[in-house]
């Protein structure tokens, strides 16, 4: 009896410690987008917070058996409109890209990005022809919006749209557990300089 205690003891502490660790690193998330990296990448979770993919009903979901190290979930929840797609690039180095496509007519798509690194979201706002050339020029944009009866008040409109409703308010919905839009840690977010 006295040994089975003994090797019961010794069994324990390395769960402990992995345990302990799955916990720390838990803890040190510091943002929502830190969350979400961690729920999805991470497959044995103390706390049970939901896999990103399944927030956002994507099919696809990180495969820790795959070597490319990342994946690219597909964003299917209903607030979409038939023109409209979204997509999210995570890898296990915490790099985050939430990108929103809107069609535009002639073959051209308007893409708003939410690049995360760091604790810093950048957005970035350009639009794509039909030969995949990136326009990103202030007048350019604003010339192809207003072809497709849209303006700088529906872009901007649009960019809270899809950082507020798109990409925290499901997360905050069905996964946070620590942070809202109240509370958004230390995630700060860099505007485009379309924008400003």
């Amino acid at each position: 009896m006295k040994y089975l205690k003994i090797i019961i003891g010794f069994l324990s502490i390395p769960v402990m410690v992995i345990v302990g660790w799955y916990m720390v690193t838990y803890t040190s998330l510091k943002n929502p987008i830190d969350e979400m990296i961690y729920s999805e990448i991470t497959r044995f979770k103390i706390v049970g917070v939901p896999e990103y993919s399944y927030v956002v009903n994507s099919p696809v979901s990180y495969d820790v058996t795959d070597n490319n190290h990342f994946t690219i979930l597909n964003y299917r929840l209903k607030n979409l409109n038939k023109n409209e797609s979204a997509y999210i690039y995570i890898d296990d180095l915490k790099k985050f890209i939430f990108t929103y496509q809107f069609n535009l007519i002639d073959n051209k798509v308007l893409i708003i990005e939410y690049s995360y690194q760091l604790a810093d979201i950048e957005k970035t706002i350009y639009i794509k022809d039909e030969n995949n050339i990136r326009i990103a020029e202030y007048d350019n944009i604003l010339k192809l919006l207003s072809e497709n009866n849209l303006n700088k008040e529906w872009l901007r409109n649009r960019s809270n749209f899809v950082f507020h409703d798109m990409l925290l308010q499901p997360w905050f919905e069905k996964g946070s557990q620590r942070y809202s839009f109240e509370d958004l840690g230390n995630l700060k977010i860099e505007e485009s300089e379309l924008l400003k």
